[in-house]
C-alpha cells in the first residue's frame, strides 16, 4: 500500500514537472517572439509572412563618409516606380531628428539608418514612411565594378581634398568608377551654385538608382547578404528590382 502512495506521489510529480517544463517553455517562446516583434518594429523591418505591400515608390539612400569621415545619407532619392521617375531630395534638408541637435537630413542615417531617413523625410513632407533601399560603401563599389561606372555632367569645375588625394575636374562629362570619386563628387557639390549644386544631386540619384537595379547577383541577393539595407522582403524586392531595371 505504501509503494503504491509513493508511485502514486512519483507519477504526480513527473506530471507536475513536465506541465512546469511545457510553461516555462511557453513563455520563453512568447518571449523571443515578443522580443522579436519589438525589435522589427524599431528597426522598420517586416515580417518575412507579411503580406507583401503594393509599392508604388521606394527611397533610395547612398549613405557615404562626408567630410568629416560621418557616414552620412549623401544621396536620397524618391523613385516613382509607375511614373519611371527619379527625385533628388536635398540631403541638406531641415528635418526633426528627435534625441539629437541635428536638423538635417543627411543625419537621420547616423541615428536611424534607412528607416530614420524614411521617417524623418515623411514627417517633414507628411505621409506615411516610404519602403527604402540604402546602398553603402560596398554595394556602391560592387555596381560601379560590375559596370561602366556613374556619367554625370559637371556644370562647373571642381576640386576637392579628401585627406589624401586632391581630386580636380573640368565642366563637362565625367564618368564616375570609384566610391572615393564618387564621395568626393557629392562633397564638392556642397561647394557648386545652387543650380549647380541641384544638377549633380539629381544627376548622381539618377545613376544611383540605375545602379541599384543592376548590383552583381541582383538587389534580392544583396538585401538577403546584407550588402543593401532594406525593409523590403520577399517579393517586394524581387518586384522593386524588376521594375528598377525597367528604368534603365
Amino acid at each position: 500500500m505504501a509503494a503504491a502512495s509513493r508511485d502514486a506521489r512519483a507519477s504526480g510529480g513527473g506530471a507536475v514537472g513536465a506541465v512546469r517544463a511545457g510553461v516555462t517553455a511557453g513563455l520563453l517562446v512568447a518571449l523571443v517572439a515578443v522580443g522579436l516583434l519589438g525589435y522589427l518594429q524599431l528597426s522598420g523591418k517586416r515580417l518575412p509572412f507579411e503580406r507583401p505591400r503594393e509599392i508604388s515608390r521606394v527611397l533610395v539612400v547612398v549613405a557615404l563618409p562626408d567630410e568629416s569621415g560621418d557616414v552620412v545619407a549623401q544621396t536620397v532619392a524618391v523613385v516613382d516606380l509607375g511614373a519611371g521617375r527619379v527625385e533628388s531630395v536635398d540631403p541638406s534638408m531641415p528635418v526633426m531628428i528627435p534625441g539629437t541637435s541635428y536638423s538635417a537630413l543627411r543625419d537621420a542615417y547616423p541615428f536611424g539608418g534607412g528607416a530614420g531617413v524614411a521617417k524623418a523625410l515623411a514627417q517633414a513632407r507628411g505621409g506615411e514612411p516610404l519602403p527604402y533601399l540604402v546602398l553603402g560603401s560596398d554595394a556602391v563599389s560592387e555596381a560601379l565594378a560590375a559596370s561602366p561606372g556613374l556619367a554625370i555632367d559637371l556644370p562647373e569645375p571642381m576640386a576637392v581634398f579628401d585627406g589624401e588625394r586632391l581630386y580636380e575636374w573640368s565642366a563637362g562629362p565625367v564618368r564616375i568608377t570609384s566610391v572615393s570619386e564618387l564621395r568626393a563628387i557629392l562633397n564638392g557639390a556642397a561647394y557648386l551654385s545652387a543650380s549647380g549644386r541641384e544638377s549633380v544631386l539629381q544627376q548622381v540619384a539618377e545613376g544611383v538608382v540605375s545602379l541599384a537595379g543592376r548590383l552583381p547577383g541582383g538587389l534580392a541577393g544583396a538585401v538577403e547578404d546584407g550588402v543593401v539595407e532594406s525593409d523590403l522582403v520577399g517579393d517586394e524586392v524581387q518586384s522593386v528590382e524588376s521594375r528598377l531595371g525597367s528604368l534603365q
